[in-house]
């Protein structure tokens, strides 16, 4: 009979400590997905040294970049009341996405393009992450606010050097939503899907070109949306 009312209390006691789990508090989390990268290019023109005064319209071709991502994340989150939350991080990637296809042509130039490439690097985030209780084990979650990344330019045969590289830092918005569950104690696995849009940017770009230099200039714009899984831990 006391092996039984042992038994029957300590499940009690488990049974109120999961009912007072929560995602209140600091956590850290790791997250791996797929990742597709809209790289766009406006008022794209090459000038040579020798005529500096002439300026040559170039078509620009540009693939999506399909990539494996991942990144860390650190933050808090309040409870603002006994289903409501809210939510305050950041996340960061420094591991560079794999090179999609950016190529230059003008008829005027000659046939054939320009083949060079692009990917991103040193990709973070700082958000709000306002969020809703479903039960005590589980948590959806709306994301907004802050997204930097770094894309790097890499020039291959044609009206620049094979191999030069140009890096462009860009600035944007993130927004997206997830769903956190609570695996056992304070792990937590959850599962979640982002866009970003960055501002566009003005680009210039100088290479030597055989006994003279040209000069690349363009607009340079980039979107993503990711889904993500993870898994992370509530302190």
């Amino acid at each position: 009979m006391k092996k039984l009312t042992g038994f029957a209390l300590a499940f009690f006691m488990s049974s109120v400590a999961m009912a007072q789990q929560s995602f209140d508090g600091f956590y850290g989390q790791v997250a791996l997905g797929y990742e597709n990268a809209m790289g766009s290019s406006k008022n794209t023109s090459e000038t040579f040294s020798n005529n500096p005064s002439r300026s040559y319209p170039l078509v620009t071709s540009i693939s999506n970049i399909n990539t494996f991502t991942q990144n860390f994340g650190l933050g808090y989150t309040a409870k603002v009341t006994d289903k409501f939350l809210l939510g305050i991080g950041g996340d960061f990637n420094p591991i560079s996405s794999s090179s999609a296809n950016f190529e230059l042509s003008n008829a005027d130039l000659g046939p054939g393009s320009a083949k060079n490439s692009y990917k991103t690097t040193n990709t973070y985030n700082i958000f709000l992450t306002p969020g809703y209780a479903i039960n005590s084990q589980g948590m959806i979650y709306a994301k907004a606010g802050y997204s930097a990344t770094q894309v790097k330019l890499n020039s291959g045969a044609g009206s620049t050097s094979p191999g030069q590289v140009d890096s462009y830092n860009l600035n944007g918005f993130i927004v997206g939503a997830g769903y956190k569950q609570f695996i056992v104690g304070n792990l937590y696995g959850f599962v979640e899907g982002n866009y970003t849009k960055y501002q566009s940017k003005d680009t210039s770009s100088t290479s030597p070109y055989g006994s003279i230099s040209t000069t690349t200039t363009s607009n340079l714009g980039l979107s993503t949306y990711n889904f993500l899984v993870g898994i992370g831990y509530k302190f």
